[in-house]
């Protein structure tokens, strides 16, 4: 560059300064004005007259005594229909690991009785995709278009891989496998988690697969070394993406067994 193309560019540079200087210097002056405006206006703006509310007449003893006579019959008619059942509490899952599994396996099972066929799989996928994934993971995880209808095989404890490694959920279809492994207080074993992801990149022969850590508070495994594969997700948050996605449906009928049973479950897991 030669000296002439040097002078040049300084002198560009300081115009380009001068110019920003300017405009700054201007802006605050304009701040300036605005804010004692704002001063000047504000003791006016507190002389206004406050808006009238108006408060609810409280209810006489007389008013009382008929809309309680009235809720009692109403309350009895509802007892006695059986409407209180807590079905899931009477069957005694608690906080059972197996014996919650066994439900969740039932409901992501596409030939399940429920009779929503894919619905709370795709709804799973959905919510695993919408929350926040692994990088890594998201090569290789299912995601909700892929069932489409497809027949998916569910199992609960079930056996993988050549060293017979117990998997609590496994979805295995034509266009994925996914392994779930619920915690509800219980802590991880070994090295479980890594041997899910071992398992599983061997068994998909190619498919998309996932591992889902499933827990009460959506802690990621204590593994650091395949917390880039594994999802993890809490019980609460899976039980509010399924009771949106049974409302959004329309699909079963809300004074249904089947419904009630579900939704109960739903607010079984919410507490964990």
């Amino acid at each position: 560059m030669t000296k002439t193309e040097q002078i040049e560019k300084w002198r560009i540079f300081f115009e380009q300064w001068r110019s920003v200087s300017s405009t700054s210097a201007t802006h605050e002056h304009e701040q300036k004005s605005k804010l004692g405006q704002f001063f000047s206006t504000y003791p006016g703006l507190r002389l206004l007259e406050k808006p009238k509310l108006e408060y609810p007449f409280p209810l006489s003893q007389e008013q009382c005594s008929v809309f309680f006579a009235q809720f009692r019959k109403y309350f009895d008619d509802h007892r006695k229909a059986g409407n209180n059942v807590d079905f899931w509490r009477l069957a005694g899952i608690g906080t059972v690991e197996m014996r919650n599994s066994a439900i969740l396996a039932w409901m992501l099972n596409c030939d399940g009785d429920h009779g929503q066929g894919n619905l709370f799989l795709d709804s799973l996928l959905e919510m695993v995709w919408n929350g926040e994934m692994p990088d890594q993971a998201k090569s290789h995880f299912p995601k909700p278009s892929i069932t489409n209808g497809i027949f998916h095989k569910t199992h609960t404890e079930s056996l993988s891989g050549i060293d017979a490694s117990r998997v609590d959920i496994e979805i295995d279809g034509p266009s994925l496998l996914l392994f779930i492994e619920v915690k509800i207080y219980a802590s991880e074993t070994n090295d479980q988690i890594k041997r899910y992801v071992d398992i599983a990149k061997v068994k998909a022969c190619g498919r998309p697969w996932g591992v889902l850590f499933l827990t009460n508070n959506g802690k990621r495994p204590s593994e650091i070394c395949v917390c880039g594969e594994v999802v993890s997700i809490s019980w609460r948050d899976l039980a509010r993406q399924f009771r949106r996605a049974i409302g959004a449906s329309g699909q079963m009928e809300r004074n249904s067994f089947c419904f009630q049973v579900i939704a109960q479950f739903f607010s079984h897991i919410r507490n964990f």
